[in-house]
Formats: C-alpha cells, structure tokens, sequence
C-alpha cells in the first residue's frame, strides 16, 4: 500500500510537475514578471488530477461518493489560481469572485447526510469564510516581496494537515494530503532553480482552498455531527497565519531567526489542533481507517 502511494501519489504527480515546469519555462514566458504565473497553477492542477486518477480511478461527474468532490475542488482552486492575475488591480471583483469560490467550495465539500442537516448552513457559513480570509488574505503574497518561504510554509502546513487526517482515521484523504504537499513542496523546489519564475502570486490560491477543503473533509467523515470542528478550523486557517507572517515587520533580526519564528507561529494552530484531537479522539480502533 505504501509503495502503491507513493508511486501514485508522489513520483506520478512530481514528474507531471516537473515536466510542466521546465517544458513551460522555455516556451512560456512572461512580459512581466510582476504578475501572476498561471503556469505554476496550472502544472500543480495537472499534476494533482493525475495522483488523484492514479490513486482513485476517474470517479465521473457527479461522483459515486461524495469525497470524490474533492477531484472538482482540485480543478476549483486551480482555476482560481490562474484568475488571480486578472484580479490583482480590481479589488472589487476579486472579492466577490473570492466569496463565489469560497461558496462553491464549502457547497461541494459539506455533506447532505441526515446528521448535518441541523448545523448545514453554520457549516456551510464558517468553511466559505475560512476559504474566503485564506483567499484573500495571500493574495498579496509574491515572491518580489517575500522570497519563496511562504510556499516552504504552505507545504509544511498541508503535510501538518495530512498527520491531522490520520489522527482522524482518515488514510485515504492523508493520501492526498501528501499529494498536494508533494507537488508543493516539488515546486519549491524548481523554483529555486528558476529565479524569473512567480511560483506564489496567484497559486497560494491552490493551498488556500485545498488545506480547508481536506480539513473539512475529514471531519465529516470522523464526526458524528454534534461537535464543533475546532480542530480542523485550526488546520484551516493556515494560509491566514502565513499571510499574517508576512505582515509582521521583523526587519532587525537575520534571515534565518525570520524565518524560523514564522515558521513555528504558522504551525502552532495546526500542531495544537493535531494534539487536540489527539486528546479526545474516540475509544474506537484506532487502525480502523477508510
């Protein structure tokens, strides 16, 4: 099985990726590199339909299952990522094309089974307006301004997000957890080698809708509906706490001391999340995965 994933889920997402970047850096170049770079969005949305079809199979749409959804929201975020250079300079419309992804997201990902139909519409509520701070929030973010750390911390933040997952029984959804912090963490990685390259304007819209939507996945299928997803909402908002790193002015210290202390300021609320859960987590089996 772990062989399989890894196969699947890592080495197959991470050549499509890095076969995307370096052909579409040769060809496909920018007039100005203030802008957002659809072709890292787009690579990471290819790659990540390719793991999630390697690991799953083509699930149709609609799908069987309702976490299949989760193969839309992929291709959600993706769009929404190469949206971003056509919104930077229109406040106004970005906010509301912001709050219609936000919506869409938090609609596909909230289940209709019996035992969320009380709490539907808080849950709807509080999920789109996670997407929509996550949105917004990083939107500002460039590697012009600051380097390429907050992508080391989005990856950190979605493979703290997969460990949550499996604290919650939930192996298959921690499968493409670790996709998506592959193919974040891959194209870290080859954007180090390509300095003319904006890997974050734009695409931190991908783990902006992807960290909450796996979140909130998990909870559904771990909870019995009567609780409140703490835990998860402090998985969630990771993005936020980059883009609020982001803003802390930090200029006496050395490079490494900032990024460090933004670094572990960004982990806190998804580490304390995982011991949260970790602290009142079931009697049930804990091996009893999906």
């Amino acid at each position: 099985m772990v062989l399989s994933f890894l196969l699947r889920g890592v080495v197959a997402p991470a050549v499509v990726l890095i076969v995307m970047i370096v052909i579409g850096n040769r060809f496909w170049r920018l007039k100005d590199g203030r802008q957002a770079d659809p072709l890292p969005a787009l690579a990471c949305g290819v790659a990540l339909t390719v793991a999630f079809i390697a690991m799953f199979g083509w699930s149709g749409i609609p799908p069987k299952e309702h976490w299949q959804w989760i193969l839309v929201t992929i291709w959600g975020a993706t769009v929404a990522a190469l949206l971003a250079s056509n919104l930077s300079c229109n406040h106004a419309l970005r906010l509301i094309v912001w709050l219609g992804f936000a919506i869409a997201t938090a609609w596909l990902i909230h289940p209709t089974w019996e035992d969320y139909a009380d709490e539907r519409w808080l849950m709807i509520g509080v999920f789109s307006a996670i997407v929509f701070v996550n949105l917004e929030a990083t939107s500002h973010i460039s590697r012009e301004r600051h380097g390429l750390s907050p992508l080391f911390m989005v990856t950190i933040g979605m493979i703290l997000t997969s460990i949550l997952v499996v604290n919650a029984n939930q192996a298959k959804f921690a499968q493409i957890c670790g996709s998506v912090a592959t193919v974040l963490g891959i194209l870290f990685l080859i954007c180090l080698r390509l300095p003319k390259r904006e890997p974050i304007l734009g695409a931190m819209a991908m783990p902006s809708i992807m960290i909450p939507a796996m979140a909130f996945l998990a909870f559904y299928y771990f909870s019995d509906g009567e609780t409140f997803p703490t835990e998860f909402v402090l998985a969630a908002v990771a993005p936020v706490m980059v883009a609020i790193m982001t803003l802390i002015p930090m200029g006496r210290l050395k490079e490494w001391q900032r990024f460090t202390i933004a670094q572990v300021v960004c982990i806190l609320p998804i580490a304390l999340g995982i011991a949260m859960l970790m602290m009142t987590q079931s009697a049930e089996d804990p091996y009893d995965y999906m």
